[in-house]
């Protein structure tokens, strides 16, 4: 997509700024699915690890399928990038 941004828009400074715009909803999105799975992975004791290495494999699957939007991602190189407000 910054590809695109700096293909399309007439200058770097517009074309990066158009490319953080484009970007940040999915950058968001991606950052707090990040840190839920950080927080989920992180038990205190010796209990908590036990317990979290019994069930991982459980939650290794549903994770893969809840952050499958983030790996299905397809950009269309043809498609033209504007300068017009998002």
């Amino acid at each position: 997509m910054l590809a695109q941004c700096l293909r399309d828009l007439p200058d770097p400074a517009t074309a990066f700024t158009m490319f953080e715009g484009l970007r940040r909803d999915r950058v968001e999105r991606v950052a707090k699915q990040s840190r839920r799975i950080g927080e989920q992975k992180a038990p205190t004791g010796w209990l908590g690890r036990k317990i979290r290495d019994l069930i991982l494999p459980v939650f290794l699957r549903k994770g893969a399928q809840a952050t499958e939007w983030m790996y299905a991602y397809q950009l269309d190189w043809d498609e033209r990038i504007s300068s017009s407000p998002m």
